[in-house]
């Protein structure tokens, strides 16, 4: 998310508009945010801001957490799946996402043979043996985050490959 005080941002401010702006912070957010500290981000009006955030909730791509006063907003998860799965199946062909998937299964593979676990979360609950150095430990750590996103990149592959005919297609050209 820009930053008035980072390169860029009167770039970013006056090449895009208060919408994209508004869209763009709101895809990032990692945990609800109200539509005041969007809009902060975004450089908008809170008010320009509800709007533009009131549009992505009717177009299905943001959710309003349930309850909160004020409103906070946050990305459909379904809709961001959707999306990473989409650009997978047009930025890469069969072939790329095999290799992909083979990638991903090879090093999950030396993991479960590197540590002798099957899980990321049996990685993370041999932490506590006593042969384990502290070093280790956070080597664990991240090695279990690593895996449980090539396990969410193989399902986003998966889910690509099963409808790359669909994603990729293009309607014929009409006179």
């Amino acid at each position: 998310m820009p930053d008035e005080s980072r390169p860029g941002t009167e770039r970013w401010i006056e090449e895009t508009s208060a919408f994209d702006r508004v869209r763009s912070v709101a895809f990032a957010l990692q945990e609800p945010r109200t539509a005041g500290r969007i809009a902060e981000s975004a450089h908008v009006s809170e008010k320009t801001a509800r709007g533009h955030l009131q549009r992505l909730v009717e177009m299905d791509v943001l959710l309003v957490a349930a309850g909160d006063r004020p409103r906070t907003y946050y990305p459909d998860p379904a809709y961001m799946r959707y999306r990473e799965i989409r650009t997978l199946a047009r930025e890469h062909d069969r072939d790329e996402l095999t290799d992909i998937v083979a990638t991903l299964k090879g090093d999950i593979e030396a993991w479960r043979d590197e540590f002798e676990v099957e899980t990321p979360d049996e990685l993370r609950a041999s932490v506590a043996d006593d042969d384990v150095s502290e070093a280790a430990v956070y080597d664990r750590q991240r090695t279990a985050e690593d895996w449980e996103y090539a396990d969410y990149r193989l399902g986003l592959i998966r889910d690509a490959l099963a409808q790359y005919d669909r994603l990729t297609s293009r309607p014929p050209a009409s006179a």
